[in-house]
């Protein structure tokens, strides 16, 4: 992968996750190094690809910050929010980042069609479907808590350049874009 296309896939999706949790009122900070020690929280995947790139977003997230960025979590009723629907909300929560992400790379002329999230547990076996994708990894602090983001790139085409483009017909910030 070109070394300067590789910099702006990566550019586009640190900042996606950056905008993805300040959204969320978090105070977010990008960490130095990755953290190994969040392999018991849950995991969740979705998949998206273009005719020049195929990419997996992992999101890696202990429960206490699902919890604190769970729509109308009230901190003094800590109980409030099921299990159930806190593992549903880290499958929004990388549906959104995703999303973020496209709008992003539609900036450089590349269309993502995003497929469905999918929960991982950490069954021995369990594998996720990146064999042959680069690996770029983020580890931000959100609220005193870490949380892993990964981008897993294969590009299908080898000699893909990112060219900012100045028209961008891609949905708006929280629009719906039907397909």
């Amino acid at each position: 992968m070109p070394a300067e296309t590789a910099q702006r896939i990566q550019n586009a999706f640190e900042t996606s996750c950056i905008e993805l949790f300040r959204s969320l009122d978090c105070n977010v900070t990008k960490l130095a190094e990755n953290a190994d020690t969040l392999q018991d929280a849950p995991l969740t995947y979705i998949d998206a690809g273009s005719e020049d790139m195929e990419i997996v977003v992992v999101l890696r997230a202990p429960l206490p910050v699902l919890s604190i960025t769970y729509p109308g979590f009230d901190l003094n009723d800590i109980l409030s929010v099921s299990e159930a629907q806190l593992e549903d909300w880290i499958s929004e929560l990388v549906n959104q980042l995703v999303g973020r992400f496209k709008n992003k790379m539609l900036n450089f002329g590349c269309n993502l069609q995003i497929g469905l999230p999918e929960m991982l547990y950490n069954a021995p076996g369990v594998k996720l479907p990146v064999a042959k994708h680069d690996a770029y990894r983020c580890c931000f602090d959100i609220d005193k808590e870490r949380i892993e983001c990964s981008l897993y790139v294969q590009l299908i085409n080898q000699n893909l350049v990112l060219t900012p483009q100045h028209n961008n017909d891609g949905a708006s910030e929280g629009e719906l874009e039907l397909f």
